[in-house]
């Protein structure tokens, strides 16, 4: 937890300086913040990292990020859907190949539901 706090403090203070367009800082905030537990902390950095991306990968990287702290809140529908930001940093496996649309929690009656990793 030491090398937390002395983290904290580096990182506050180069936030402090607000370098132009310099999102990793904010990220690097966020993690911080959820390893301590400060959830509230974690996604309010995690946003801003989001917010200062250069590219849409390193946004989509951010929000995947805040998927976790969102979770771990409870707001389970929020989460999953900023957790779905992470199909942008994976490849496509065959079974979405398929043509199988997605379930988004109607009613299944008769049919089935094919679940598989990502």
């Amino acid at each position: 937890m030491a090398c937390f706090a002395e983290a904290r403090v580096y990182l506050e203070a180069a936030i402090a300086r607000k370098p132009s367009g310099d999102h990793e800082i904010p990220y690097n905030l966020g993690a911080l913040a959820y390893a301590l537990g400060d959830l509230p902390a974690a996604e309010h950095w995690f946003a801003e990292a989001a917010a200062s991306a250069p590219t849409e990968e390193a946004r989509s990287k951010a929000l995947v990020q805040m998927a976790y702290p969102v979770l771990a809140g409870g707001d389970y529908q929020r989460g999953l859907a900023l957790y779905e930001h992470r199909f942008a940093e994976i490849a496509s496996t065959q079974v979405w190949e398929l043509g199988i649309p997605e379930w988004r929690g109607e009613d299944l009656g008769a049919k089935h539901i094919l679940v598989h990793g990502d």
